[in-house]
């Protein structure tokens, strides 16, 4: 039977999931150069024009292969032709030789999501389609993943500022080639595709093998969204139990109600713990669950008061076992930041975004705010305040926008400090889609 290519209408349809959308929108979309995100740009561009919106294409150079360049320019030249706005964004510095994909892939989307916060792009669309679902729903089987990891990767996420969108995660690779075919467009082939030096290509290879056994990508889809929902279920009780026993401080910090965390479950609990040291800790990836049902055993038996360092986050019991204190752990801070480098636009530092209208002082720095300042600031939680973002200028204080310091003896601008983990308390808004 012939395969279909994916129509405007279906594309359409995929991505009124995800609206209402603001005035004029603009989409990124990271397009390598292969098939799925080829078409997924000429998909996305036709219905841009629907809504009165725009794409522009973003094209990560990795610089792991020779021929990388040469693949980013013909891409340019194919979008070029069809009057889509194309960016080529290089990853710079030293490569790896461990751990290649996972680095190369953190590198990848930082590059392309500081491209969307410093063009205002609200939308990131990702090619993903069924076929990398199917794998990353196997590759975290074999891992023994809970319920997060079988959920594999939602349709609709955020990271910070921008919302990341995967509107093809509900389509076959066959159907994916074919719209190509229909559009008459070329793609690149990239080798490492077919490299069984990773994993997800083992399983990739491995796939045909398990369709005897009813194991395909349709089935495991079903699988995914059936663990989606039991994740929804689960963050809506956190949601639930947040709202009235959790305070996230603008500066940074959670307080929990401890003595009413001791009446969750032991699950609920070891969730809502390790989603708020997701989001004080600014981990990328949750800890690891053994991990976390220690600290809850730990601090549940009155042990480890003094403090329990886990995901980037200090733990401590405090005002007598009433409240439970996560705080950022000194030593896992990024190093201090000139100020210099902002030139008109937006810093992020640690977990902060910053923002600066006025002078600013020559050698100043964004650093930690350090110990010894209780006295200037005796409402905020000591354990809190040695690592909340302040500007020096070497020795001298100038700054502590959350607090609003300032040194009026010396000239310099205003800054605005607000705190933007990259994953919220409760994950609002991400959604898993299937067809």
């Amino acid at each position: 039977m012939q395969v279909k290519p994916i129509t405007t209408e279906e594309f359409a349809e995929a991505m009124e999931a995800f609206a209402p959308w603001e005035d004029k929108p603009l989409f990124a979309v990271a397009v390598s150069g292969g098939a799925d995100s080829i078409a997924l740009c000429r998909l996305a561009a036709d219905y841009a024009e629907q809504v009165g919106g725009k794409v522009v294409a973003l094209t990560v150079d990795h610089g792991l292969r020779p021929e990388s360049a040469a693949e980013a320019l013909q891409v340019g030249k194919w979008l070029k032709d069809l009057n889509i706005a194309h960016h080529i964004l290089v990853w710079e510095g030293e490569k790896p030789t461990s751990r290649i994909e996972e680095i190369a892939r953190d590198a990848r989307y930082n590059l392309l999501l500081s491209w969307c916060r410093d063009n205002g792009c609200l939308h990131l669309l990702l090619a993903h389609n069924q076929g990398d679902q199917a794998e990353t729903f196997l590759l975290r089987l074999a891992k023994s993943s809970g319920v997060d990891g079988l959920a594999a990767m939602p349709a609709q996420s955020f990271r910070r500022e921008v919302e990341v969108l995967r509107p093809l995660l509900s389509f076959s690779r066959e159907r994916i080639i074919a719209t190509n075919h229909a559009y008459g467009q070329e793609w690149v082939e990239d080798p490492s595709n077919q490299s069984e030096v990773f994993q997800r290509v083992k399983w990739r290879k491995f796939m045909p093998a398990l369709k005897p056994l009813g194991i395909t990508a349709d089935s495991v889809a079903l699988a995914v969204a059936k663990q989606a929902e039991v994740k929804d279920v689960l963050a809506n009780m956190i949601a639930d139990f947040a709202a009235s026993s959790v305070k996230i401080s603008p500066l940074g910090y959670a307080e929990i109600a401890w003595q009413a965390a001791l009446d969750l479950q032991e699950e609920t609990a070891c969730r809502l713990l390790s989603h708020i040291l997701m989001t004080i800790g600014g981990e990328k990836y949750p800890p690891r669950r053994e991990k976390v049902l220690h600290l809850w055993e730990s601090l549940r038996e009155g042990k480890q008061k003094s403090g329990h360092t886990l995901a980037g986050c200090k733990v401590i019991l405090r005002e007598k076992d009433t409240q439970l204190l996560i705080v950022r752990e000194v030593g896992k801070l990024p190093p201090p930041m000139p100020l210099s480098i902002m030139e008109g636009k937006d810093l992020y530092w640690d977990r902060f975004k910053l923002s600066f209208a006025g002078d600013i002082p020559e050698n100043a720095v964004l650093a930690p705010l350090g110990r010894g300042k209780k006295e200037l600031f005796p409402e905020v939680p000591a354990a809190a305040l040695v690592s909340l973002p302040a500007i020096f200028v070497k020795d001298t204080l100038l700054l502590v926008p959350h607090l609003g310091y300032k040194d009026k003896t010396v000239k310099t601008g205003n800054a605005q400090v607000c705190f933007m983990p990259a994953l919220p308390l409760t994950g609002a808004g991400h959604k898993n889609k299937g067809k």
